[in-house]
């Protein structure tokens, strides 16, 4: 049976809350509807409003609650029954509160709809993010990327960039300072300031911070037989930086809750910045992504030829190590384990070297992506 069907001719009664205008206490009332009059039943007797005076609207947490207010006086009466739209619809006829009426009456019709469509955009969004920690979640991660500006980065790099424990006065610092420096000064829109450390450490190898911080051990200094060698190795980590590969990395390693914090937080805060500590303990034993290092690769290599270094002297440079592995096994490992002088990787530098020479002899600059 349709609800124009179970109405009777005589006016139904309604039960509803009513205000006094600037009050936030209310009165249980009773009202109908009898012809183009709302009458209500208070305490204080019968009142009658016109229903052209009244502005009919539907509120609540869920928007289930009809709310109609007499303008003149501004007087609220709210009531939960849909029941009295269609005699609002009915009596209010061609009127505006007529129009309302109908169309809120609609609206509570299709309610229940629109909640579960609620219930299921959120279902939706929980299977996503699970389905992103099975397949991986890198669009969660480029989405919350999106958000952090490279001053973040920056802050980023100075919590793990400590003046005290790494080394900015040696004359091996003054080295890898100058080639650095040379290295940056040929990038183009580079959002970035740039610092760079030694850190004393019988290792050979060096690393990216993002922000700008690139971090060379210092047995990777002392076992270097010229600068274009440390400026090859020095361009592929201003590669990560440039690419956002560190960052990247930082994100996967820092969770799905530190994502989904910047995404639906905006702008990356220091709190969140400080979530990356535990992750930047790691900074050296981060994993690239073959692509990733292959990027890096083709931007230090025309980075260090435009700075005027030798980009093959990172093939002769690995090689040596390759060679040498038996006796310094302990000491050349870290880097050779991170950046393996394949084949195809030998191949694309000697062609990126080469091609960044042409073009600098026809005087272009190589692009650096």
């Amino acid at each position: 049976m349709t609800d124009e069907l179970m109405r009777s001719d005589a006016p139904r009664s309604y039960q509803a809350r009513f205000y006094q205008p600037n009050s936030g206490d209310f009165e249980v009332v009773s009202l109908r509807v009898e012809g183009h009059t709302l009458v209500t039943a208070t305490s204080n007797g019968d009142h009658n409003y016109e229903l052209s005076d009244l502005n009919l609207e539907l509120t609540g947490q869920e928007g289930d609650k009809i709310r109609l207010t007499h303008v003149p006086t501004g007087t609220s009466i709210l009531c939960t029954d849909k029941h009295l739209l269609l005699d609002l619809q009915q009596h209010g006829g061609l009127g505006e509160i007529g129009r309302v009426a109908k169309k809120a009456h609609r609206d509570l019709g299709s309610l229940p709809f629109r909640n579960a469509a609620i219930i299921w955009g959120i279902f939706g969004t929980i299977v996503a993010i699970i389905a992103g920690l099975i397949f991986g979640y890198d669009p969660l991660v480029n989405l919350a990327m999106k958000n952090i500006p490279p001053s973040a980065e920056e802050s980023i790099g100075k919590m793990y960039a400590d003046d005290e424990k790494l080394d900015q006065k040696s004359e091996e610092w003054k080295r890898v300072d100058r080639i650095g420096k040379k290295l940056v000064s040929k990038l183009k829109n580079n959002p970035y300031k740039f610092r760079f450390y030694i850190e004393d450490k019988d290792e050979i190898n060096a690393y990216a911070v993002p922000g700008g911080t690139i971090v060379v051990l210092s047995k990777l200094v002392k076992d270097a037989k010229s600068d274009d060698e440390i400026a090859c190795v020095m361009g592929h980590e201003i590669g990560h930086v440039i690419h956002r590969d560190t960052l990247r990395r930082l994100m996967h390693t820092g969770g799905l809750g530190l994502t989904l914090a910047i995404i639906s937080g905006g702008m990356i805060s220091n709190e969140q910045i400080k979530a990356f500590i535990p992750a930047l303990q790691k900074l050296e034993s981060l994993n690239f992504s073959r692509t990733q290092e292959a990027a890096a690769d083709k931007t230090g290599i025309r980075l260090t030829v435009l700075s005027g270094y030798d980009g093959a002297a990172m093939i002769e440079f690995f090689q040596r190590l390759e060679k040498d592995r038996p006796q310094i096994l302990k000491d050349a490992l870290a880097i050779m384990s991170d950046h393996p002088m394949s084949e195809d990787r030998i191949k694309m530098i000697r062609v990126e070297n080469a091609r960044a020479k042409a073009l600098m002899k026809q005087g272009k600059d190589p692009d650096l992506d």
